[in-house]
């Protein structure tokens, strides 16, 4: 997400009033001298010593100001619970000053205090109809952590986009909505034009790649994704990605690079090392593809597949002792004693890899085997939910609840299930 930092808002109303009596005078000159100190000590980074300023006066005596700029100083030391303390006094003080209101948001969201946050934002735009900064936050806090319905969230980019037509991150988020309200034309164009505004905005760059793809527009999928790796030359993800659309597109001496790059980056990740050994194998380079696929085999221990696909290019590389090994060591993992579970984790394989059709087959087998299995219920509605199909998705997670005891173990688990199915119904509403 786009954040702001901490007091990036000119303060606003902070003139000190003048005061009726000569003593009242000169305590006020007092408190405007150290209030004046703590703001210089505060604008040279010295956090400690503006505090100490501000602090300097009865806390009852301070002013909203001294307030915010105690509690910037604190969140500037990360300690946020006196930042929050002192924020929220100053909001307090002076409700109406939205520069208060939006740092304070900054920093609920800091917290992970999203609901206060948005809060904060709501009572912004309220206040002053034309900042477009607490829009902005406002949109992308209620998009990444889905807070409020499509239709507040698309309202939201509308006004930012009316404020600020050129602004790519609203362009973004325009463009996610039109999508999600099912006009991909008008999609497109507000995503190309958020790249257009900014040519470096990864987030756009990458969400064209994925559209495209699922347009199945080959030349725009393979020239926004050559942009993305461009900007993000060391992503793991979006290397593999490219690797795989050149190998489906029957480059595969294109993809291996990528793919290298892509398991030498992530080192911790059997799925890439297996994707560089099987396009090595692809290629007929056994004894490349056998050196991946011994890494991804030792990364991932229980996947009987990873031994299994080591075995074939042993075998390939008439290395008869390594291939034996290397099959006994699938068999073992495939054991058909716990079949239920290995026909799920194959499963998992395949839905990762979008494959739905076959991991599909693969969880209900599974289930024939071990139908009382909670954790085959869950994966299966996940698939559902990946591969687009809320409806199947929810009577799925609906089995699992069935099929999990209301007990503690569970609790947890439940209670997210119950609030994808809530989810996904809230979604076909809109």
């Amino acid at each position: 997400m786009i954040m702001l930092p901490l007091h990036v808002v000119l303060l606003l109303g902070l003139l000190p009033s003048s005061c009726a009596s000569a003593t009242d005078s000169l305590a006020t000159s007092k408190q405007d001298s150290l209030y004046l100190a703590g703001i210089r000590q505060y604008s040279e980074a010295q956090y400690e010593k503006a505090i100490a300023m501000f602090l300097s006066s009865p806390p009852e005596s301070l002013k909203a100001s001294a307030l915010f700029y105690t509690g910037l100083s604190y969140a500037a030391l990360n300690d946020l619970q006196n930042a929050q303390r002192f924020l929220s006094e100053a909001v307090a003080k002076d409700s109406l000053n939205i520069s208060f209101r939006f740092n304070m948001g900054q920093l609920l969201a800091r917290e992970g205090a999203i609901d206060g946050a948005i809060d904060q934002y709501k009572r912004i735009v309220v206040l002053d109809t034309s900042f477009f900064p607490a829009y902005e936050q406002l949109g992308q806090l209620c998009e990444l952590w889905q807070k409020e319905t499509a239709q507040y969230r698309d309202t939201i980019w509308t006004r930012a986009l009316d404020l600020r037509p050129r602004d790519y991150v609203a362009l973004y988020y325009r463009g996610l909505s039109m999508f999600r309200n099912k006009q991909p034309d008008s999609g497109f164009v507000c995503l190309t034009r958020a790249v257009e505004e900014d040519s470096l905005f990864y987030a756009a760059v990458y969400e064209l790649a994925v559209r495209n793809l699922a347009r199945k527009n080959v030349d725009e999928t393979f020239r926004w994704y050559a942009k993305a790796v461009q900007l993000r030359p060391t992503n793991p993800k979006v290397l593999s990605e490219l690797a795989t659309l050149f190998e489906k597109s029957g480059k595969r001496r294109a993809a291996l690079p990528y793919a290298l790059l892509a398991a030498d980056l992530d080192t911790a990740n059997a799925t890439y090392a297996e994707q560089a050994g099987l396009l090595y194998f692809s290629l007929g380079k056994f004894d490349s593809a056998a050196m991946y696929l011994r890494k991804a085999a030792v990364l991932d221990g229980d996947n009987w597949s990873f031994r299994f696909n080591l075995a074939l290019a042993y075998t390939q590389m008439d290395s008869t002792r390594l291939a034996v090994q290397a099959y006994k060591d699938a068999i073992e993992a495939f054991r058909l004693d716990d079949g239920a579970n290995l026909h799920r984790r194959y499963a998992q394989f395949l839905s990762d890899k979008k494959n739905y059709a076959e991991a599909k087959k693969l969880y209900e087998r599974a289930l024939d085997i071990d139908p009382s299995n909670p954790e085959t219920r869950y994966d299966l509605g996940w698939m559902y939910v990946n591969a687009g199909k809320p409806e199947a998705a929810i009577t799925e997670f609906k089995k699992y609840l069935i099929a999990t005891p209301a007990d503690t173990s569970y609790t947890a688990m439940r209670k997210s299930v119950q609030n994808m199915i809530d989810y996904l119904n809230a979604h076909r509403k809109q």
